[in-house]
């Protein structure tokens, strides 16, 4: 949305840099020098994006879109999910919206979450996600992350997914709020390991006291939680 012609030269980056291994002709190996260039130009957030299953399985369905003017599909997916909203609000729409909503509507939803099978568990996840990252304000705890962490405490293959969005927040925009509430939540070993590397950076930086001295308050009995 914010480039002039609406194509994401950083998503042509990341399908060309994924693209799998295969027999070339002439103008496949031409195509192959190209997709060189393309992963050395990718920033190390860019290939952190890389490690994440999910993103490499969405990269490999066809068809690339890396060199499509994306705006018309923002705008139809924004009008569907405005619509889908209204006119679902029993269903995953209206699960989304209370697992933003109070600790009681959260809790309600619990049963549920539960029960989802992987497709919508994902809609969910993703749903949420974006909720989190568009509210912008990160001083304060945004809505939905409590439910991103209902859904990854029953689904635990997201708990990493969630560790990785804490992560890739601006520390100096970030309250106290992040390091607390996520016992219940990380249930997987790896994901506890992985929050407590967060939490070390977070205390090893000095442009935030506020986070600074929450996570170091913090860290030691997540540090004995994964010894």
């Amino acid at each position: 949305m914010v480039s002039d012609d609406g194509k994401a030269p950083e998503l042509a980056g990341l399908e060309a840099a994924d693209k799998p291994p295969q027999k070339e002709t002439e103008e496949e190996e031409a195509e192959k020098k190209k997709t060189i260039r393309a992963e050395e130009r990718l920033s190390p957030d860019l290939e952190k994006w890389l490690e994440r299953d999910w993103l490499k399985r969405w990269l490999r369905i066809d068809p690339a879109l890396g060199s499509e003017d994306l705006r018309p599909y923002v705008f139809v997916a924004r009008d569907k999910r405005l619509l889908t909203g209204a006119a679902e609000l029993g269903g995953l729409e209206g699960l989304i919206a209370r697992l933003c909503g109070p600790q009681l509507k959260l809790r309600g939803a619990e049963p549920e979450v539960k029960a989802l099978p992987s497709g919508d568990a994902d809609m969910v996840f993703n749903a949420l996600r974006e909720r989190v990252v568009s509210s912008g304000n990160f001083t304060n705890q945004p809505p939905g992350i409590d439910g991103l962490g209902i859904v990854a405490k029953h689904h635990p293959r997201f708990q990493s997914e969630v560790i990785a969005l804490l992560d890739g927040l601006d520390p100096n925009r970030l309250g106290f709020w992040v390091v607390r509430g996520w016992n219940e939540t990380l249930t997987d070993k790896n994901a506890r390991k992985q929050f407590v590397a967060v939490m070390e950076k977070w205390a090893n930086q000095n442009d935030n006291d506020v986070l600074k001295r929450a996570a170091g308050a913090a860290l030691p009995a997540w540090r004995d939680g994964v010894g």
